[in-house]
């Protein structure tokens, strides 16, 4: 525990055009401890919470209380397997 890392704190990830459960995979962290937050449009009135395929409830419930107690906006997205998220077309 060198780290100084609490064993079961929840992961934020802020990743560019990925989603949240690859990037988790991509550097080797806990699947059920990760989650992401939407960067791709900074600043938000609204922050979006992207959970893995794994993530656990109360995990996320935690960062979503921890969000919304600071007077934030928060969106809780449902879990989606990265395929889905390539076949997302741009608006036209």
């Amino acid at each position: 525990m060198g780290s100084g890392r609490m064993p079961r704190a929840w992961i934020v990830l802020t990743p560019y055009g990925w989603d949240a459960t690859s990037e988790a995979a991509r550097l080797g962290l806990a699947l059920e401890r990760c989650m992401a937050i939407d960067m791709m449009v900074w600043p938000v009135s609204r922050i979006t919470i992207m959970p893995t395929v794994s993530t656990r409830q109360t995990y996320r419930d935690s960062l979503h209380g921890m969000l919304s107690r600071r007077g934030l906006a928060v969106t809780r997205t449902t879990t989606a397997r990265a395929s889905s998220v390539s076949e997302c077309s741009p608006a036209s």
